[in-house]
């Protein structure tokens, strides 16, 4: 068994022409079945601990992957679930919140949720090939019904070549789907609509292709006909297109050539991770080598090393997709309270950003990526962020509030905290590892 089925755990990956999802953290799969505390809280069955289950099974199993497709068509978790997972005892059934869904599919989207996270096993999915026929039924009856038909009668919508700033949205020619996406973002009218960045709405998550597409089109239609061409350039020019790990990865590692310098090509291998052999890492740590270790192992002086550190990270400084990224960590820190390992980061970053390339592959090309925009950021007069080594840990802490130091010092200690827990045996239970945790001092700008 799994175990451990969410979002992070799960990858795109190139299989013929075509991208799939994997699983690719099998950490707990040798768990026994009857440690039913191993996990993620926020991912696992409640009902586990019902009278005549109490060990992993496969109806756990499925109830963790009913809640990742929950997550990944409504962009979270239910409402009721959380970080410290659902208390040991309920009464009663989970709720499904109507409202997260596309109109479109929601009716369908409540009944298979409700049925996949029931109390009683008896009435979830009988197997994992059920859920996957009726998930498919979902979107293929959908497509039967609705065809990408418009909401309104044809006498009552306005043709995008007639459309002008201030009509309203819902007299456009659009799907039901393109509809509801654009009222979840509050744009109401024309004006608001052709102000988005068409780079953007191809890469909004939770929204299908075919509706991004149909979006993305309507907007460049109406963009042509309504703004000027001065506008047009400024919009070109502040183009936010999501770039990929493979694309970023190409733009801080250019090919080699015979024009190539060989000493910036070995040093760039090792300071991006060791990229031309097997580089040590563990399950928390990347391999980010100090100039002193990058001059021992290549045996440069590191007088050098530090001139081709300067000079890469200037020429980093320049790129666009870099600083993008460098916006996106903020974020993501923000999202995190303020801190996060060097791993985490990546992670994240790859599952935004996603990959074509195969595992450990396309893992590796994610660190590089971000140690590129993290030395980039460090560079500058006065970093968002510090950079922490903790053992073989490296910790990014946010820092614009100069809290950087005691979000890396919380971090550290939960670490050392987390390693602690993981080598008692048994495992400690999720109330008593929350008491520990709760026990660590932390500090004013983070909280539980």
């Amino acid at each position: 068994m799994h175990r451990d089925i969410k979002p992070e755990n799960i990858g795109l990956v190139m299989q013929g022409s075509s991208l799939h999802l994997i699983l690719f953290d099998f950490s707990l799969s040798s768990v026994g079945s009857d440690n039913i505390t191993a996990g993620t809280l926020a991912y696992m069955d409640p009902f586990i601990r019902d009278p005549g289950r109490r060990r992993w099974d496969d109806h756990a199993e499925r109830f963790s992957a009913a809640l990742t497709l929950y997550e990944m068509a409504a962009g979270a978790l239910p409402g009721w679930a959380s970080a410290e997972g659902l208390p040991p005892q309920l009464e009663g059934e989970l709720d499904v919140d109507r409202t997260v869904f596309d109109p479109s599919i929601r009716d369908r989207m409540v009944e298979f949720f409700r049925r996949a996270l029931v109390r009683d096993v008896r009435q979830r999915f009988a197997s994992a090939g059920d859920m996957l026929r009726e998930w498919r039924n979902i979107f293929h009856e959908t497509r039967t019904d609705i065809q990408h038909s418009t909401v309104h009668p044809r006498e009552r919508t306005c043709p995008v070549s007639e459309a002008q700033l201030d009509t309203q949205i819902g007299l456009l020619e659009l799907s039901p789907q393109a509809l509801d996406t654009l009222s979840r973002r509050n744009v109401n009218t024309v004006s608001e609509l052709i102000k988005l960045n068409r780079s953007r709405v191809r890469v909004w998550t939770g929204v299908g292709v075919k509706t991004r597409n149909e979006l993305s089109d309507i907007i460049g239609q109406l963009q042509t006909r309504l703004l000027e061409d001065q506008q047009l350039r400024q919009l070109d020019t502040g183009d936010t297109t999501i770039v990929s790990v493979d694309r970023l990865f190409q733009q801080i590692m250019p090919k080699a050539t015979k024009a190539t310098d060989p000493t910036r090509l070995r040093f760039l291998n090792e300071y991006l991770g060791r990229l031309d052999e097997e580089a040590p890492r563990g399950v928390h740590n990347v391999h980010w080598p100090t100039p002193a270790a990058i001059s021992g192992h290549l045996g440069i002086e590191t007088l050098i090393v530090r001139e081709l550190i300067d000079k890469v990270v200037t020429q980093w400084g320049k790129i666009k997709a870099i600083t993008d990224l460098r916006e996106e960590i903020v974020s993501l820190l923000e999202d995190n309270g303020g801190v996060m390992t060097a791993v985490e980061l990546a992670d994240a970053v790859l599952l935004r950003r996603g990959s074509v390339q195969d595992s450990p592959l396309r893992e590796r090309w994610s660190y590089a990526g971000l140690r590129a925009a993290v030395e980039t950021e460090l560079s500058k007069q006065e970093p968002r962020w510090l950079l922490r080594r903790s053992g073989s840990r490296f910790l990014i802490a946010d820092n614009r509030e100069r809290r950087g130091e005691e979000l890396a010092d919380y971090a550290n200690d939960l670490g050392e905290l987390a390693d602690e827990c993981a080598n008692q045996y048994p495992l400690l239970s999720p109330v008593r590892a929350l008491e520990k945790i709760r026990a660590v001092p932390a500090p004013e700008s983070f909280s539980l």
